[in-house]
């Protein structure tokens, strides 16, 4: 149903199929538009005896996209990337004085944090620490489990009283 500006305030006007699709497709996008970007990967970059390092680089690739984003360590060792989109990600970093580290396979999901902990080694720039085999990274900032659905998945999901909401009503006339 839409509006009619012609009728006044007397009636509607029935709208076709596709006008109530771009309503529907544009008010989910709006609605759903803060989270789209809430991610974030978070960390701590120590040496093998625990003491923290700061300054040292850390870069960030989406192994997708191949977008890439620099942050340097704070006084603390802390580093943050923020509004991160969802996709697979390879963390690397590097100090002098201090082997290189590699981390990939890291996978950013809608709404998560996560906690990358690097650790560098004594040795030459030129070599690489690399994670291969890891423990699965936690969300530091809650217990909340959850799952991504995709375009494929979402258009195969069923139609029932509690999704309802999302799709337009139509008025018998």
């Amino acid at each position: 149903m839409l509006l009619c500006p012609e009728r006044g305030s007397e009636g509607y006007a029935q709208g076709s199929a596709f006008e109530l699709l771009i309503i529907r497709r544009t008010f989910l996008a709006v609605a759903y538009a803060p989270f789209v970007n809430a991610q974030q990967i978070t960390g701590s970059v120590f040496d093998a005896s625990g003491a923290s390092i700061p300054g040292v680089t850390v870069r960030l690739t989406n192994t997708g996209t191949g977008n890439v984003a620099n942050v340097v360590s704070d006084s603390s060792a802390n580093f943050q990337f923020l509004l991160l989109p969802p996709g697979n990600y390879l963390v690397e970093a590097a100090h002098p004085g201090f082997k290189a580290f590699r981390r990939d396979g890291i996978v950013v999901t809608a709404d998560r944090s996560l906690a990358i902990p690097v650790t560098l080694s004594i040795g030459q720039a030129s070599e690489t620490v690399e994670v291969v085999d890891s423990t699965p990274l936690l969300d530091p900032n809650s217990s909340d489990v959850g799952t991504t659905i995709d375009n494929q998945k979402w258009s195969i999901f069923p139609l029932t009283p509690a999704t309802r909401w999302a799709w337009p009503i139509s008025s018998r006339r």
